[in-house]
């Protein structure tokens, strides 16, 4: 100890060399980089849940498929596809669909209703309910009420107009 000299001495002089505001810069850069790599992995999970939810089609509990659609819309920023229509109740019909978005700042779900449903009068049905939302699109359904004609009118914000065939397929319940 005493051919070390003076502690107090050998502290001052070690703090010269290696100074403590260094280990606190290496400190506080490590930590931030530890939460930056956790944020990175959170964005990137949510990323591939948004792919992952939004690629599937929606499915009713307690309703029957009648038959699939497989139509779709192509507008500005979106495309939206009608997956099949289901039977919930014998006069209440659910038509399921997937919008993409094609505009990554664009929320599908949460400010536009992109379409609505008219019956053969004319009359305005129900607005979508959307099942999930993402940055990559959403997907819903929409109950209606069976059409006696078996053709649905969609309206959408647009302009363009779809007619879809809701009837039951020959063979099918």
């Amino acid at each position: 100890m005493k051919r070390m000299g003076d502690g107090k001495t050998i502290g001052q002089q070690f703090n010269q060399i290696h100074h403590p505001v260094i280990g606190w810069i290496w400190l506080i850069t490590l930590s931030l980089a530890f939460i930056a790599g956790i944020a990175l992995v959170g964005l990137t999970v949510n990323y591939a849940w948004d792919i992952f939810s939004c690629s599937f089609p929606v499915h009713p509990k307690a309703a029957v498929k009648i038959r699939d659609l497989n139509e779709s819309v192509d507008m500005a920023g979106h495309v939206v596809r009608f997956d099949a229509v289901w039977e919930e109740q014998e006069d209440q019909l659910i038509l399921t669909y997937r919008i993409q978005n094609k505009l990554y700042y664009s929320r599908s779900g949460w400010s536009v209703t992109l379409f609505q449903i008219v019956d053969q009068d004319g009359n305005e049905g129900v607005s979508p309910y959307f099942e999930g939302n993402s940055l990559l699109g959403s997907r819903g359904m929409i109950r209606i009420e069976r059409p006696d004609s078996g053709k649905v009118k969609l309206t959408f914000i647009d302009g363009q107009q779809r007619i879809l065939n809701v009837s039951e397929q020959e063979g099918q319940p």
